[in-house]
């Protein structure tokens, strides 16, 4: 018996060492519970995700054994869940942990009660295992499920899928609602999508499914469907097999996507790139033409074929009438050439209106022209009438006219308007081609009229020539007359004539007298339509029967000369061109006799000129020579009688501190003194004189000289002075001297004012003058070289000196930058241009 129980025990034992190694190692949360909630025991799991020991919590009550980590609302959940397994119920939660500050942890929690034999609950069992990322997971699966249903529907796209075993459709729910179909009505099938299929497309859409199946290859097919309500749409579908890991075909799957708006806007798009493409040849044949009647004939014929119209017409506006000047049609309608009043009918609208008019059926018939109707035969049932506006000046109108209702539509309105872009532009580039050739013609008639005036002085030649100018550049000139003033008293004589052989020696007019007398007292050009009607017009011109009349005024300045004046025996024959031309001519006339009353008096003042210039030449020559005489005299005085005179006295003054008495050093320094101030003035003497006529410049030349002025200014200033020159061939001494004196008086200036580390000095030449620059790095100073100096007597002297041997200084200057003056000096000798007040200052 002994033997038995221990043999019992074992296996007991064993049993239980066997269940706590399965219970401690399992990865989910096992708890065992007594029926009132009391826990017996709990896994490594369960306590390690609680991180507390077995001992903390057995013996506690289960929903008090997660402490913090559960809200209340949890813990009495718990607490019912348990109540409730005790009572023989199975219970099954999702319960939320909360592991740290940052994360919650989901768990999948359940409550399984345990009943001995006698079917007494005796035990409770509670399970949890971890479902946080699953949840998640399981989450954003739905959420892409959504994002990709929602993106579907935004692209108007649904997927199918079809299981070949089982014959079994799936469609996505945006499938159903792009085949307008009620999911709840319809179970997904292949025959179902053929029912839909567009009759001529289903052959194409089953061959191309089986295709794919023989092949294994995916596919892409265009098709339509009638869904139905009757609505026919185009469908995109694209898809392929699907294999096993055999390799055998066992599922269809693909996509289907509503591509209606795309055809439709593919459709458009065709056909707005044939209109662009049309009215791109028309800017090309307007590019390549100024022949109007070419332009409009392909315009028009291309216009009514991208219209599909019976009818393209141009009216042209002239003279408060619009005129049919071009027309491409269907039959025969005699339309050429018609006019109608500029206001009349549906053109007349687009014209006042200067704005599109599209108009149909029976509104057309009541408002088109009745007299265009009638008289070529064309009744329209549709027009389009749009002007044709250039620079903000409506041309023309362009007209689309159909016989059927309703035959145009808004893109039809936009088309016609681009074709009357195009007329536009055609008519305004041939207009503006006129134009320029017409001023080509004027220039070149203008520049030989110049050329003639710098040619001769000849006024009757210059004269003869404008006025055959003007009447061969108008063209509808009869003839052209030029009246001066001439006699006492005062009148207008025909002084020369083009265009006519008569005699017009009786054309003669006071100077208060008709439209050339109001030219003369205004000095304004009149242009008179009808002569016959004006009352202002002279007795001459009536008794002529002359009807058109353009006069301009002849003057030079203020002073009116006389006119110049076009004819003709038309009305209105003359515009604003004719008379910008005329007014020109005029100006022209003036200069001719301007320049012939001058150029006596020209003459006589340029010999006047010539010689005072050559005494102001001489003049200079003499004011230079003298007073660089005067220097020379000086500084030989300074040197030889002042300077020996000084000599002597430091001789004496050193030889008496010499022999004085060893007990007078009051007296011997004060000679000593004096010695030293007697040298002091001998420098400064011997300074001056070197300064009044340097002795290298007569016999070295000026590079030598100049190089010796800055050594010595450099000596004297303890400024650096970089020089650098060149030997210069034979100059007169004014240039040598006034060179020299300019560039002492520039370091000197430096020297006071510009506060520089260092200066240079340069002397070249080339391109057939010479170059005197000096630079330095001072403070600089504000300097507009096209303002007088003013009251800056340095520069002033700078810029006579400069004058005087006709050189030309330029000064270069910026605060802060330093200065740079610069002489320039032609080889071909000086030539005084200095006024009596710069020579009194070079004396002075």
């Amino acid at each position: 018996m002994t033997d038995h129980r221990d043999a019992v025990q074992t296996r007991l034992l064993e049993s239980e060492r066997r269940f706590h190694a399965v219970f401690d190692q399992s990865p989910q949360f096992i708890s065992l519970l007594q029926p009132d909630g009391t826990l017996i025991d709990a896994n490594r799991t369960a306590l390690a995700y609680r991180g507390v020991t077995r001992e903390q919590i057995i013996g506690l009550k289960y929903w008090d054994t997660f402490g913090a980590r559960i809200t209340a609302d949890m813990q009495q959940t718990i607490r019912a869940a348990v109540e409730g397994a005790a009572t023989g119920e199975f219970r099954q939660y999702d319960l939320e942990i909360r592991i740290d500050d940052n994360r919650l942890a989901i768990i999948d929690f359940s409550i399984t009660p345990i009943r001995n034999r006698a079917g007494l609950i005796v035990m409770l069992i509670a399970q949890g295992r971890d479902i946080t990322e699953l949840r998640h997971t399981i989450n954003r699966l739905r959420l892409a499920e959504f994002r990709l249903e929602e993106a579907q529907r935004i692209a108007h796209m649904g997927h199918w899928d079809y299981d070949l075993a089982g014959e079994e459709a799936s469609w996505s729910s945006t499938l159903f609602e792009l085949f307008g179909m009620n999911q709840a009505d319809v179970t997904p099938s292949l025959q179902g999508l053929s029912q839909l299929v567009h009759p001529e497309d289903e052959n194409l859409l089953r061959e191309g499914v089986r295709h794919s199946l023989q092949s294994g290859r995916p596919y892409e097919i265009d098709f339509r469907v009638i869904r139905p309500d009757g609505v026919m749409r185009n469908f995109f579908a694209a898809g392929g097999p699907v294999r096993d890991d055999s390799g055998a075909i066992v599922r269809l799957n693909g996509i289907i996507q509503d591509v209606t708006g795309r055809r439709t806007l593919e459709q458009s798009l065709a056909k707005s790139v044939e209109r662009l493409s049309t009215i791109d040849a028309m800017g090309q044949t307007v590019a390549s033409s100024f022949d109007m009647a070419d332009i409009y004939r392909r315009v028009l014929s291309a216009g009514r074929h991208l219209l599909a119209t019976d009818a393209m017409i141009f009216f042209l506006h002239e003279a408060k009438e619009l005129c049919i000047v071009a027309v491409d049609q269907v039959g025969a309608h005699q339309l050429m050439g018609r006019r109608i009043p500029e206001d009349e009918g549906i053109a007349g609208e687009a014209l006042t209106m200067t704005r599109p008019v599209w108009v149909s059926g029976q509104e057309c018939h009541r408002r088109r022209s009745s007299s265009l109707a009638q008289g070529s035969g064309l009744e329209p049932r549709s027009i389009i009438a749009v002007p044709v506006t250039w620079q903000g000046e409506v041309l023309g109108v362009l007209e689309a006219a159909d016989r059927q209702d309703d035959a145009f539509n808004l893109d039809d309105v936009r088309a016609l308007q681009a074709i009357a872009n195009w007329t536009a532009i055609a008519l305004g580039k041939t207009r503006q081609h006129q134009i320029l050739e017409r001023r080509l013609q004027e220039s070149e008639a203008i520049a030989h009229v110049g050329r003639a005036l710098s040619e001769t002085l000849e006024p009757q030649a210059i004269l003869d020539l404008i006025v055959n100018t003007a009447h061969t550049i108008v063209p509808r000139s009869d003839w052209a007359v030029i009246h001066l003033l001439r006699g006492r008293p005062e009148q207008l004589d025909p002084i020369a004539v083009a265009g006519t052989a008569d005699n017009l020696s009786d054309y003669v007019i006071g100077p208060e007298e008709g439209i050339a007398g109001l030219v003369m007292r205004d000095g304004l050009p009149i242009n008179v339509d009808d002569s016959q009607a004006d009352p202002r017009s002279s007795a001459y011109a009536r008794k002529i029967g002359l009807r058109a009349l353009l006069v301009a005024p002849i003057q030079a300045g203020t002073r009116r000369l006389g006119t110049i004046s076009l004819h003709c025996m038309q009305p209105a024959a003359f515009n604003d061109e004719d008379e910008r031309l005329m007014t020109i001519l005029g100006v022209q006339a003036g200069l001719a006799l301007e320049n012939a009353y001058l150029f006596d008096s020209q003459r006589r003042a340029r010999g006047v000129a010539e010689a005072q210039r050559e005494r102001l030449r001489v003049l200079a020559d003499r004011i230079v020579t003298t007073q660089e005489e005067e220097r020379l005299r000086i500084s030989r005085e300074l040197h030889d009688e002042a300077g020996q005179s000084l000599t002597s006295l430091k001789i004496s003054l050193d030889l008496i501190r010499k022999g004085l008495p060893p007990d007078q050093p009051a007296l011997r320094e004060r000679l000593t003194d004096l010695a030293t101030l007697t040298g002091e003035t001998m420098d400064t003497l011997r300074t001056l004189a070197h300064d009044l006529r340097p002795p290298g410049l007569d016999t070295f030349g000026l590079n030598v000289a100049l190089e010796g002025l800055c050594n010595d200014f450099s000596a004297r200033t303890s400024l650096p002075v970089y020089y650098s020159g060149v030997e210069l061939p034979d100059l007169s001494t004014s240039v040598t001297l006034t060179l020299y004196r300019l560039a002492q008086e520039a370091l000197t200036n430096i020297a006071k004012h510009a506060g520089a580390q260092q200066v240079r000095v340069d002397l070249s030449q080339g391109d057939g003058a010479f170059q005197l620059a000096i630079a330095d790095d001072g403070r600089g100073f504000n300097f507009d070289p096209n303002k007088h100096p003013g009251s800056g007597i340095g520069l002033v002297s700078l810029q006579e000196r400069a004058d005087l041997i006709g050189g030309a200084l330029e000064i270069t200057t910026n605060p802060g930058q330093g200065t740079r003056i610069t002489v320039r000096v032609p080889y071909e000798g000086p030539e005084v241009t200095a006024e009596v007040t710069g020579l009194a200052k070079e004396l002075a």
